[in-house]
C-alpha cells in the first residue's frame, strides 16, 4: 500500500513538472516568435479595397501598474501594400491587426466591424501607413495598423512574462534541487568520516571494566 502510494505522489510530481515545463516551453516560444516578427517590420503604405473583412482573434495586453495597456484585433481585409513605391502582391484576405488602446470606462471589446468600417471611412480610397513582415518569397507574414515605431513593445511584455513565469516555477525548483544536492553531499561526508569498529585495531582504545564504567570523574577546581 505504502509503495503504491509512493508512485502515485511521483507520477503526480512528474505530471505537475512536465505542465510547468510545457508552460514555459510555451511561453518563451511566444517571445521568440513574436521578437522574430517585429524585428523585421518595415514601414509601408496600405489601402483597403473594400469594407469586407473576416473577423479574427482579439487579444488584451498590459504592461504592469504604470504601462500601457491595448487590444491586439486581427480582422482579415482586402488590402493593397506598396512597398518603396512598389506593389507586394497579396492574397485575396490578408490578416491586418489593429492596435486598439484599452482601459479607462470603455470595457466593451473593440471588433472588426467598427475598426474596418473606421478605416476605410477615414481613409476611403487613400492611403494610410502600416508596418509589414514579409517572408523569404516577398510574401505579406504580418500586417500592422500604424508605423513600426509606434507600435507598443509587445516583445518586451512577453519577455517579461516568460522571465516571471521560469522564476515563479521554475525558481523553487532549482532552489529544492539545490537543497537535495547539499543534503546528499552532507549525508555521504557524515557516512565518510564514521569509524567502522570492525576496521579499527582494539589496541587503539581502552576497555573499561563494569565498576569504571560508572565511576564519576572528580571536577577540576574552580568549577
Amino acid at each position: 500500500m505504502a509503495s503504491q502510494q509512493r508512485l502515485l505522489g511521483a507520477a503526480l510530481l512528474a505530471a505537475i513538472a512536465l505542465c510547468l515545463i510545457f508552460l514555459n516551453c510555451y511561453f518563451w516560444h511566444r517571445f521568440v516568435k513574436v521578437k522574430s516578427i517585429r524585428s523585421e517590420l518595415v514601414d509601408g503604405k496600405c489601402k483597403l479595397r473594400g469594407k469586407d473583412y473576416q473577423p479574427g482573434l482579439v487579444s488584451f495586453w498590459a504592461f504592469p501598474i504604470v504601462g500601457p495597456s491595448w487590444a491586439s484585433l486581427h480582422c482579415s481585409v482586402e488590402l493593397e501594400v506598396e512597398l518603396d513605391g512598389e506593389k507586394v502582391p497579396t492574397d485575396k484576405m490578408t490578416e491586418l491587426t489593429f492596435t486598439v488602446p484599452s482601459g479607462g470606462l470603455n470595457f466593451l471589446p473593440p471588433t472588426c466591424s467598427q475598426e474596418v468600417s473606421g478605416l476605410w471611412s477615414s481613409t476611403s480610397d487613400e492611403d494610410f501607413s502600416c508596418s509589414l513582415a514579409l517572408s523569404s518569397h516577398d510574401h505579406i507574414q504580418a500586417a500592422y495598423v500604424g508605423r513600426k515605431d509606434k507600435l507598443p513593445n509587445l516583445p518586451l511584455l512577453l519577455l517579461m512574462r516568460a522571465l516571471g513565469l521560469s522564476f515563479m516555477t521554475l525558481g523553487p525548483v532549482l532552489c529544492m534541487l539545490a537543497c537535495m544536492a547539499k543534503n546528499s553531499w552532507f549525508r555521504s561526508t557524515a557516512e565518510a568520516r564514521c569509524i567502522d569498529p570492525q576496521e579499527t585495531d582494539a589496541d587503539d582504545y581502552i576497555r573499561l571494566t563494569e565498576s569504571e564504567k560508572f565511576e564519576v570523574m572528580p571536577l577540576p577546581d574552580g568549577l
